[in-house]
């Protein structure tokens, strides 16, 4: 284990421009933070470094691991009250080779909570893919990766456009649009299916046009008072139900 106390330590400047985007991109690596993500993101073969104010050791001799002092984990984590852990991790793969059974596309979402709050969701109803559009809030902001909680680690998650979604479209998949349409199936009434392709749209606006003329069908939760429930929220409800 190696032991870094300076803030300006190369690694540590390397580390911090992880935050953004663009670097992401060309080194295909992100950062995550917290032990339960470490431990779920080891048994999935994604780390590449650790930084950490504790004694800590893993059995993959590929995993590099730095301990740091207090004062270089406050400059590098963005959480308020930390366990101590950073670390690194290679981005998650577009090449997929076919869509499962029950996949979920979310198309075009913003918010980042709401990203990371459906994937978390879909693992947890037992889901296993979930895509992202092109113009969705990126899986790897930060706020996206806290909501996940680690899920992220234990789903296979992709970023397609909806072009290169129906190319990997199984024989015979249903493709179900979740929409407020008065002419929309609700969600009681809606046929236990268990080959589709289930879309959630932008907060806003909902999901987009050329998507939901393509689709084989077109849902909604029934409520009442009240004309819209946020997209995770939503989400949620609908994923239970086809669990």
């Amino acid at each position: 284990m190696e032991i870094i106390n300076s803030r300006k330590n190369n690694k540590i400047l390397h580390l911090i421009k992880l935050r953004q985007l663009k670097n992401i991109n060309k080194e295909k690596l992100f950062i995550d933070e917290g032990f339960k993500n470490l431990l779920m993101a080891l048994v999935n073969h994604k780390v590449k470094e650790i930084y950490t104010i504790h004694d800590f050791s893993c059995q993959d001799d590929s995993v590099k691991i730095y301990r740091i002092s207090e004062e270089v984990y406050q400059k590098i984590s963005l959480l308020k009250n930390g366990d101590g852990y950073v670390f690194i991790c290679k981005t998650f793969s577009n090449d997929i080779k076919k869509l499962d059974n029950r996949c979920i596309y979310l198309d075009d979402i913003q918010d980042p909570g709401n990203v990371g709050t459906i994937i978390r969701s879909a693992l947890a109803f037992g889901y296993k893919q979930v895509i992202l559009s092109n113009k969705c809030a990126s899986i790897y902001n930060f706020k996206t990766l806290s909501a996940c909680k680690g899920a992220q680690y234990k789903i296979e998650i992709a970023c397609l456009d909806f072009k290169q979604l129906l190319s990997l479209k199984n024989k015979d998949q249903d493709i179900i649009s979740t929409t407020l349409d008065s002419q929309s199936i609700p969600l009681s009434l809606f046929p236990k299916l268990d080959n589709f392709i289930l879309i959630f749209g932008n907060e806003g606006n909902g999901i987009n046009k050329e998507i939901i003329n393509q689709s084989n069908y077109k849902l909604k939760i029934e409520m009442d008072y009240i004309d819209s429930l946020n997209v995770s929220v939503a989400a949620g409800i609908v994923l239970y139900y086809f669990k």
